[in-house]
């Protein structure tokens, strides 16, 4: 990982420390692990903490399902989306 990425890592895991309820850092955390480092059963485990705080949180209840689909858990994806669903209808 090159200088920039590690400090962009460094600074998203200690907004999330500093802010253990903020959804949205928590939420720029699960990004980061995602698009930039693939940790996909790290970035479930945040999603799903921002569940605990805001459930009706769309956009990572489809994140969540996406990444289901693409760990081939089609029932684990069915799952969030039809929490979509229930939320959004």
């Amino acid at each position: 990982m090159n200088v920039r990425k590690d400090k962009a890592l460094e600074h998203y895991e200690r907004a999330s420390r500093l802010g253990p309820e903020n959804a949205t850092f928590i939420k720029d955390l699960a990004d980061f692990y995602y698009v930039e480092l693939g940790r996909m059963e790290e970035t479930m485990e945040l999603y799903v903490k921002v569940l605990g705080i805001d459930p009706t949180d769309i956009e990572v209840l489809l994140l969540l399902g996406t990444i289901c689909v693409s760990l081939e858990k089609p029932d684990d994806a069915k799952f969030f989306y039809e929490w979509v669903l229930e939320t959004e209808p």
